[in-house]
């Protein structure tokens, strides 16, 4: 990663959710941020690469993955939780969409990813509902102090754990690093959403069926 530049780990999962917002009209999950963070050309580049049939697992399998997660978050707000910590967020639009009053939304990841990301949100004048920033180098930062620094009150209920983009590729010891913290030890009365990307990929004939039950029902989100 280049000190400058978002992970292209952050780029690649952004870019199915575009493209899943143009080819497949948004229809498993809405996010109308989604291009407008990743830029023009990145977009165009995700939609060329849409159009090769044997991309289409892998963009709604991603979309499943974002909606399980958010629609998870949904339940634990109900449970009565009130902040959220997206690690490894990248480009996750969540907190521009967050339909939870009174839900503090955390965004944790690499300081480059999170710099670029500022910096498209205030190109594009997405400024409003922005989340708390924590932006942690998982190999030599502790995240929990990090968290704690930024705002986030072990005081209060334990917050929710979305790691809707914690796959860290080809970076096994960040994610060890990542669940070893104290801060991801699961209390009782909060939870903790697991979403891996590439690491478990769906198979390529049967996701396409799996994936489509998900279209019949409507994106609560959005």
């Amino acid at each position: 990663m280049r000190a400058s530049e978002p992970s292209r780990t952050a780029m690649g999962a952004a870019a199915y959710r575009a493209a899943h917002q143009s080819v497949d009209g948004g229809a498993i999950f809405s996010d109308p941020y989604a291009r407008r963070i990743l830029g023009e050309a990145a977009c165009a580049e995700a939609d060329l690469k849409a159009q090769d049939p044997a991309t289409r697992s892998f963009r709604l399998f991603m979309a499943v993955r974002s909606r399980y997660a958010e629609d998870c978050l949904g339940l634990s707000v109900a449970r009565g939780d009130r902040q959220a910590v997206i690690l490894g967020a990248g480009l996750d639009t969540f907190a521009l969409r967050n339909p939870h009053a009174g839900l503090k939304v955390f965004e944790v990841d690499h300081p480059a990813t999170q710099s670029w990301k500022q910096m498209r949100l205030s190109e594009t004048g997405l400024t409003q509902s922005l989340p708390t920033f924590v932006p942690v180098d998982f190999e030599h930062e502790d995240l929990k102090t990090r968290l704690v620094d930024s705002g986030s009150s072990p005081r209060h209920r334990p917050p929710s754990s979305g790691l809707a983009s914690c796959h860290i590729s080809g970076r096994r010891r960040s994610l060890r690093c990542c669940a070893s913290s104290p801060a991801c030890r699961v209390h009782p009365s909060s939870s903790t959403t697991v979403s891996p990307s590439k690491t478990i990929r769906p198979n390529a004939a049967l996701a396409p069926r799996k994936w489509e039950r998900a279209r019949l029902q409507p994106a609560s989100h959005g």
